[in-house]
């Protein structure tokens, strides 16, 4: 399931499709190597951490929590966005889908 970031509500349309690319923002752990070197999301269940892609700090999270970090991955299964959500560390995900232009 995923949070519909237009409502803040947990859908479930993308339940019976393939491996999906996804946008996990986590707490931020305390900083003591390059983000590129922690191993951030290999502990979530399902998800399979893009190694090409930069783990992005936030300053802040929603609600005026700490500092967070958005990483990319895959997840295999529709179930796993749940288990995923459901992590204490796990602030959101999105589906991380393509940006085309328009006129």
């Amino acid at each position: 399931m995923l949070r519909d970031a237009e409502f803040g509500r947990m859908t479930s349309q993308h339940q019976g499709e393939a491996a999906m690319t996804v946008l996990v923002e986590l707490h931020a752990p305390p900083i003591t190597a390059p983000l590129n070197q922690m191993a951030l999301g290999r502990a979530l269940p399902g998800f399979t951490p893009d190694e090409n892609y930069q783990p992005v700090p936030m300053a802040q999270g929603p609600e005026g929590g700490g500092p967070t970090v958005i990483i990319r991955g895959t997840v295999e299964k529709a179930d796993a966005l749940q288990r995923i959500q459901e992590r204490p560390e796990v602030v959101r995900v999105w589906r991380d889908t393509p940006v085309q232009p328009f006129s």
